[in-house]
């Protein structure tokens, strides 16, 4: 695999982010990667690097607007042809995309991210989008933080610890004795490094010191590093009278060197990411004593391999800075533990490893994305082209729908190729492309590439000619434009019209964007499918299309919820999600739409727990705000980020799964509980009879008492909860994968016989 790491930092800057890009670039060529390091002319990482007999390529980027430096790279990646690019600074990556999209390369992008280049900012969100396939960082504190503000998928954004050089046993030991008084038998180092600024909180080191010595002659601090805030830590020296006992050392090349040589490690920070100075101190069997502050929190268990402190607390650091002071045996003790510590889990073999399997990985699952195989040899009985958009960007209703369509699709009728237009590489993977019957098909281009919404709107038709297709189908209530002029047959799914039977939930913006996308496509494509008989009444109802042209195919749901657990596994989410043996749920999206407030209320004065499981929307609020205004924070839970396979264990741990809402296009949550083997109690009218069948409970939406009152009926008649589960099978059977496809082979055959 071809990689190039990027770093266009300062010339004489060293620091964790250069010493990790050497570590990498090295471990990764042992493992047979060809690797480039970037960086700028005559720098110290150029200079380490060339040492380490790597390749090195000197380009400096030095805004996000650098077309110098976009030229080079152009000039540099043509050459090279890289698979994977990782850029250590935020411009780095910015420059290295745009590069990359003008020369019309597939290659992938990440940013490798430490706190330092943590920005809440429209700017960042904006372009780490736009222009990043991942964020690679290194801890899990750090990823939650970006997670925080971050819109990105979950696997969008990767933990690989830092590595870590072994202890080097024969090396050569800093000589501290020139600063220390002919005097002292047992003098005791306490050694901290990093730049001088404010985030490392070294001025509170210094204060800790002056109380410290004042009781301990023979303890001397040195403080290895440079920066801007040198003159304030000597005017603190003086002040607290340390002249003798406190020393700025400056810059050392050789930190290992001073470890041997030193007795404790402290780091005062205010703020770090993944601390290489308190790793590498750990490995060199020092005691640490270090803020518990992000990635610090993921390396010191406190007591048991070094010591954490609350960040800016001087009494914490002189009472454990004292302790091992003086304590010799505690301070071996801790420096082993904390060498085993990071010798099983900071290994530089380990990092390397991890980059090398994901990197591999998602190279090998970017190879898959290619150009129909026309020239294969392969035959295929229909060439069938879909908006794949909300199968590789959605992760709910609209996507699972479309993922589960082609998935059934292909396994009934695998004599087919199945063509996913696709208008931009996806944050995570979500569904393979076999490149043979599915096929995956993105942009080509700049232009389509920085604009995919144009291409899926209106370029999308040229491709569609160029590869020969005759039918579309839009999956989520959309198509293109010039599909008729093209001679290129079409369908489309409309799912719901919510934004215009209940307006008031969307806003008159997005309103509008609906309206004039589901209009356009009713009206253009030769067949539409509704999910549901309510549904198509819809279509006819607020665009006039002729009820001959609309086919009502429902929808089936994932094979997850078909598949019977057994009872520990059940059991063993149930008690992760702590909840009681008997408990009701709800599944979908916490708005008001999805009325769960209802079933708050229903269930207020009853001895009994309801699960939520679901993304929270402002609505939340007041259900929150009613639970904690009536006490009943122990009788609901709210659940959200469940896998599916965990997801589908705690509908077969319920006891009763009720579902209020106001309006549905279909209701996939009811047929997953039916499929569950739990009693459903839903809302009358809409659309909610045909997904829960004759053997569901209906109550009016708006009724808190009937809701209660059916609640009540199911926990305590148990023949009845019997029945309503055998009717609810046999009725989920018209929703069988088998079914579904064939459904719609039907139509897709009848399209491509007019044509």
């Amino acid at each position: 695999m071809k990689i190039v790491l990027i770093n266009s930092i300062g010339k004489n800057k060293w620091g964790g982010g250069e010493k990790w890009m050497v570590m990498a670039a090295t471990g990764l060529m042992s493992l047979g990667h060809n690797v480039v390091v970037v960086c700028r002319k005559n720098s110290v990482l150029s200079k380490r690097a060339k040492a380490e007999n790597l390749t090195v390529e000197e380009i400096a980027a030095n805004s996000d607007f650098d077309m110098v430096a976009c030229w080079k790279f152009c000039r540099f990646f043509k050459e090279f042809q890289p698979e994977a690019v990782i850029g250590c600074q935020n411009k780095d990556w910015r420059v290295a995309s745009v590069a990359l999209k003008a020369i019309g390369s597939a290659a992938k992008v990440y940013s490798r991210q430490g706190l330092q280049l943590l920005k809440n900012h429209w700017w960042y969100k904006w372009t780490v989008r736009l222009f990043c396939d991942g964020i690679i960082t290194n801890t899990h504190t750090i990823k939650k933080e970006y997670e925080s503000f971050l819109p990105v998928e979950k696997d969008f954004i990767k933990v690989i610890f830092n590595g870590v050089e072994e202890l080097k046993e024969d090396g050569d030991s800093f000589d501290f004795s020139p600063w220390i008084s002919s005097n002292v038998d047992d003098p005791v180092i306490v050694l901290s490094t990093g730049r001088l600024a404010k985030q490392k909180g070294f001025k509170y080191l210094v204060e800790a010191a002056g109380k410290i010595v004042e009781k301990n002659s023979n303890v001397y601090f040195f403080l290895a590093g440079k920066g801007r805030l040198e003159k304030e830590l000597n005017r603190l020296i003086r002040k607290n009278h340390l002249e003798d006992h406190f020393f700025l050392i400056g810059f050392q090349e050789d930190i290992s060197g001073l470890l041997r040589a030193a007795d404790v490690f402290v780091i005062p920070s205010l703020y770090e990411g993944m601390p290489n100075s308190v790793l590498e101190a750990m490995s060199y069997k020092l005691p640490v004593v270090a803020s518990n502050v992000n990635g610090v929190s993921e390396l010191i268990k406190n007591g048991k391999n070094g010591f954490s402190i609350d960040s800016g607390d001087v009494s914490q650091l002189v009472e454990k800075l004292t302790l091992l002071i003086s304590d010799e045996s505690k301070r071996k003790e801790l420096g082993e533990k904390g060498h085993s510590f990071v010798r099983e889990n900071f290994s530089i073999d380990r990092m390397v490893r991890e980059f090398d399997g994901f990197l591999t990985g998602q190279i090998n699952e970017n190879k898959k994305i290619g150009r129909i195989p026309n020239k294969s040899g392969l035959s295929f009985d229909m060439r069938i082209a879909y908006d794949a958009k909300r199968v590789y960007h959605n992760f709910t209703g609209l996507g699972n729908y479309s993922r589960d369509l082609i998935r059934i699709l292909k396994q009934f009728y695998p004599g087919n190729q199945y063509l996913l237009y696709n208008p931009k590489a996806p944050k995570r993977h979500v569904f393979d492309a076999d490149n043979k019957h599915v096929v995956e098909v993105r942009p080509e281009g700049t232009f389509f590439k920085l604009l995919p919404s144009v291409w899926r709107q209106f370029k999308i038709v040229n491709d569609l000619k160029r590869d020969g297709v005759k039918l579309f189908h839009g999956l989520s209530g959309e198509i293109p434009t010039g599909l008729k002029q093209h001679g290129i047959k079409s369908m489309v799914t409309v799912h719901d019209l919510i934004f215009l039977r209940f307006p008031k939930f969307y806003s008159f913006f997005d309103r509008k964007i609906h309206t004039v996308k589901a209009r356009h496509s009713t009206r253009n494509a030769d067949v539409v499918v509704a999910v549901s008989e309510q549904t198509k009444n819809d279509v006819v109802e607020f665009f006039g299309v002729d009820p001959s042209k609309i086919k009502v195919i429902y929808q089936g749901c994932q094979d997850v919820y078909k598949r019977e657990f057994p009872a520990h596994e059940v059991e063993r989410v149930r008690k992760k999600f702590n909840l009681p043996e008997q408990y009701l749920l709800n599944v979908g999206t916490i708005e008001e739409r999805k009325n769960i407030l209802l079933g708050v209320k229903a269930i207020r004065d009853l001895d009994t727990h309801l699960a939520i499981v679901g993304s929270e929307t402002e609505y939340t609020n007041r259900v929150k705000e009613y639970i904690q205004q009536n006490g009943m924070e122990k009788k609901v839970s709210f659940l959200k980020g469940v896998p599916n396979d965990e997801l589908a264990m705690l509908y077969q741990g319920a006891s009763v799964f009720i579902y209020p809402s106001l309006f549905e296009g279909f209701g996939i949550p009811i047929i997953e509980a039916l499929f569950s083997d739990i009693p459903v109690i839903t809302s009358k009218g809409g659309c909610f009879g045909e997904a829960g069948g004759s053997g569901s409970i209906y109550i009016d939406p708006l009724s808190v008492e009937e809701l209660k009152d059916a609640i009540v009926r199911l926990l305590t008649d148990q023949e009845l909860r019997e029945k309503m589960v055998l009717t609810g099978r046999e009725h989920v059977k018209k929703f069988s994968d088998e079914f579904i496809a064939d459904q719609y082979m039907s139509l897709y055959r009848s399209l491509l016989s007019e044509s």
